[in-house]
């Protein structure tokens, strides 16, 4: 199964722009695997909807994108939000815009992967074959393009920084910058 291998394609391509002193709030977080690929100063805290961590770590949660973030989590000055291949699962995407938005200050950043538009049937197609995750692939609501991911961002507070797409064009990290409080 490729997975793995495109998880930590997706953890490499993001870590880029993640700088050594940020707190990071890193929402579907899975087992917190990202932490490893993240600058050693920088503060890593993960959230996601089921426990897939050791319950004494106190820099995970579980919370679910539009819930109220845990009390310990709206403290934190976070400057950074992560969202890696997450997006895409959302029936309504910008509410993980108003989410990050809740949490990070003017300037602050929310950076995610997501697979293109380009690569839908490939995707579904490898899910049925078993080379990618058959869960995740019947999960999927929308895949966004730069376009319809720049769209959402403006309307909600955001502006598109840095854009790319990596593994054959067929997944892309963006970052975006809150321009509004």
């Amino acid at each position: 199964m490729l997975s793995p291998f495109l998880a930590r394609q997706r953890y490499k391509h993001a870590a880029r722009f993640v700088a050594g002193n940020d707190m990071v709030l890193d929402i579907g977080c899975g087992s917190g695997a990202f932490r490893k690929y993240l600058p050693k100063n920088a503060t890593y805290f993960g959230a996601d909807t089921v426990r897939h961590w050791d319950e004494a770590d106190p820099h995970f949660f579980v919370t679910k994108v539009g819930q109220p973030l845990p009390g310990q989590l709206r403290k934190q000055r976070v400057s950074a939000v992560t969202a890696l291949a997450l997006i895409e699962h959302l029936s309504e995407p910008g509410q993980l815009f108003r989410d990050a938005g809740r949490v990070l200050p003017e300037g602050g950043r929310l950076i995610l992967t997501t697979p293109h538009p380009l690569g839908r049937k490939v995707h579904d197609f490898g899910g049925k074959l078993g080379i990618f995750s058959s869960d995740a692939s019947e999960e999927h609501e929308e895949f966004l393009d730069k376009r319809m991911m720049k769209r959402l961002a403006e309307r909600e507070g955001f502006e598109l920084v840095r854009y790319r797409r990596f593994l054959f064009w067929m997944n892309q990290v963006a970052v975006f910058e809150k321009t509004a409080s």
